[in-house]
């Protein structure tokens, strides 16, 4: 990556050696672009209303735009009750669960691809 950090030093070596086995006859580890950053600010809380632990993820863009995760764990036979004080507990705090939903990886990855990334001396 000219101009850049290399990608293998943003590894440990167990992650290294992981990221090999899985990139055989692909591009190399140093191949891959760095893109960020991306602010991440994570809390879990107990909201009125739900019997577990509510984790909130909250990334940050270089726009200021954001992504709001909400999840929650619960045992397999727990799972519609869980959902349903979820969906109670969050139109309790306004929260509209009718938009448009994307993973956190994806959301991020569409946001760098469709930037070009700047020049090497600027990062």
């Amino acid at each position: 990556m000219p101009g850049g950090v290399p990608g293998a030093s943003c590894f440990s070596k167990p992650q290294l050696r992981l990221l090999a086995a899985h990139l055989s006859g692909r591009p190399g580890i140093d191949d891959l672009t760095i893109v960020g950053p991306v602010e991440a600010r994570r809390r879990n809380l107990a909201p009125a209303g739900l019997d577990c632990t509510l984790h909130v993820e909250q990334w940050t863009f270089p726009d200021d735009s954001r992504i709001l995760e909400l999840s929650t764990r619960c045992p397999p036979d727990a799972t519609l009750r869980t959902a349903a004080q979820m969906a109670a507990a969050l139109h309790v705090y306004g929260v509209d669960l009718t938009g448009p939903q994307q993973t956190k990886t994806r959301a991020t990855l569409d946001f760098f691809c469709a930037r070009p990334a700047p020049p090497a001396n600027d990062r």
